[in-house]
């Protein structure tokens, strides 16, 4: 009975999230946020609160109970997921360390869904691609890593590097004060504090964003873009060497299955993306910034597998969204030209 009553309160603790997520997205980008987005999000987080935690899930519990033993630990950068694990902290005390990380994995898989309909909508999408977005989000990325590694490795990460997406494709036209300037570093420090996958993914969004918007001849944007993510990377590096400049002791990296990104399933992924993206509407700044992440994606995937980098699913974090709001512009297409050739109509 009393495990029933905590698997109850887990769940709806998971689902406040994207809760909690959409309250603030409808405040503060109003137009692409709607009731209808928050079916997916709700049932995914549910799904996933309750989901057994996976060998890397079970691996992170055991981090966690770990880390809480000696916090000290915390900034360690042998460590992975320590984001995750902070998070996790206060919910451990209450449902356990299994139970927290399932309960960080469940939040953070329902915000992503929520962020990929944010996502399609800023892009200039109506409403019904945005949801095919969001059922199309945790297909890939299960797809490519696996239920169990996509609920609980992946879903923190993705998230982040969704809500800097969202905010790169709505604000990048805009990046010239130092309030922007401000705010894209703090999307960028968060995305890339997620762990050694989402940082490589980011730095070299950037980089590859920066040079495009310098081709195209904005210069001042470029260097505004390229400062903030050099000094997000300095301020997430400065981070992880803080116990070594400090002679803290170091704890061994994490017990978990070693794993490598498989490059043709991302390869596939991004097909499909760079195809869907040609159906995007021109008017807003979508094309340039998801075409920028699928090839900081692809150059991540390579660039992991010629280091044998374990640490995540590189180039999968930026993939994902960019597959998913491609698919979903294939889909708006299709349902505009099924329109178009139905009985009754001028064409």
């Amino acid at each position: 009975m009393l495990w029933w009553r905590v698997s109850v309160l887990s769940v709806a603790a998971a689902m406040a999230v994207p809760l909690a997520a959409f309250s603030r997205l409808r405040r503060t980008w109003p137009d692409a946020a709607s009731s209808w987005a928050l079916a997916v999000p709700l049932a995914l987080a549910a799904a996933v609160a309750i989901l057994p935690l996976g060998a890397a899930g079970a691996a992170s519990a055991g981090a966690l109970r770990g880390l809480r033993a000696e916090p000290f630990h915390l900034l360690d950068p042998d460590r992975r997921d320590t984001l995750a694990h902070l998070l996790a902290w206060l919910p451990a005390l209450v449902f356990g360390d299994a139970g927290a990380v399932r309960l960080v994995a469940a939040g953070a898989a329902g915000s992503s869904a929520l962020l990929a309909f944010a996502l399609v909508r800023s892009a200039g999408l109506a409403t019904g691609p945005a949801l095919a977005a969001q059922a199309a989000l945790p297909a890939i990325v299960v797809a490519v890593a696996g239920p169990a590694r996509a609920a609980h490795v992946q879903a923190l990460p993705q998230a982040l590097v969704l809500l800097l997406l969202v905010h790169l494709v709505r604000r990048l036209a805009h990046l010239e004060g130092a309030r922007d300037t401000a705010a894209l570093f703090g999307y960028l420090a968060l995305a890339q504090a997620a762990g050694a996958a989402p940082a490589l993914e980011v730095a070299l969004l950037v980089a590859v964003l920066a040079g495009a918007e310098a081709l195209a001849g904005s210069r001042r944007r470029a260097r505004r873009l390229f400062t903030s993510g050099a000094l997000s990377t300095a301020a997430v590096l400065a981070l992880g060497a803080l116990p070594r400049l400090l002679d803290w002791p170091s704890a061994a990296a994490l017990e978990a299955p070693s794993y490598r990104a498989p490059f043709v399933p991302l390869a596939l992924v991004a097909g499909a993306g760079a195809v869907g993206l040609t159906a995007l509407p021109r008017g807003t700044g979508a094309p340039r910034v998801l075409a920028a992440g699928i090839a900081a994606a692809l150059a991540a995937a390579v660039l992991a597998g010629a280091a044998a980098l374990d640490a995540g699913r590189p180039g999968l974090g930026l993939l994902a969204p960019a597959a998913a709001c491609g698919l979903a512009a294939l889909t708006g297409l299709s349902f505009r030209t099924s329109a178009a050739r139905a009985p009754g109509s001028r064409s």
